[in-house]
């Protein structure tokens, strides 16, 4: 997967591509059991996700809700908001990872529902890239199934910041894709995340 985002991906930016290989080496050193600590993993990985939003000016600009949005109209505000839904996204997304084909399956969902949706409605550049994602999915999912291959940290990650990034500026270049859409997509990874630390927290 870092081969193909790296070699496929639309995006030009260094910061985008260093990014994907600062999020990647952090869930091979969890998978290695490097940093088994998950607080120490999470201050890396908000600080990672800090300095792409911010050098990226990614944005959550409207959420269709006024007083949120009067929130969002803070550049602080809208750097902690965006930051924080990538961290929830990719923890949640590693929650998740605990069966076979579950984190794959759920991605092969999100990507055929928003191909769907740029195939019949908008002329995007990144629709191609999308559909090599996919189909490399695809690839993986039915090895994944078979237990010759594991995402492990280091694949949630990579797959559900990819898609997260994505999402967002889809949403933000796109008035009428609604808000609401992009989160009933993502809502499962964050409800995971919700349900897994209230669970460990009784």
């Amino acid at each position: 997967f870092l081969i193909v985002f790296l070699y496929f991906n639309p995006y030009s930016s260094i910061n985008f591509n260093i990014t994907i290989l600062l999020i990647t080496i952090l869930g091979l050193m969890s998978d290695k059991n490097i940093f088994p600590n998950p607080l120490i993993r999470l201050v890396i990985q908000i600080l990672i996700l800090l300095n792409f939003v911010y050098f990226a000016e990614l944005q959550i600009s409207d959420v269709r809700i006024d007083f949120l949005n009067f929130f969002l109209s803070n550049i602080y505000f809208n750097i902690f908001f965006t930051v924080f839904c990538l961290a929830i996204l990719l923890n949640g997304s590693n929650f998740l990872d605990g069966l076979n084909g579950l984190v794959s399956s759920y991605y092969l969902i999100i990507l055929l529902s928003v191909i769907y949706l740029i195939d019949h409605n908008f002329n995007i550049l990144e629709a191609e890239f999308l559909k090599i994602i996919f189909f490399a999915l695809i690839i993986f999912y039915i090895f994944n199934i078979l237990g010759f291959v594991y995402l492990g940290d280091s694949g949630s990650y990579l797959i559900a910041f990819m898609v997260g990034v994505f999402m967002i500026e889809l949403n933000e270049i796109n008035y009428f894709i609604s808000p609401y859409y992009v989160v009933a997509l993502l809502w499962y990874p964050a409800f995971e995340n919700l349900f897994s630390l209230s669970r460990r927290v009784f």
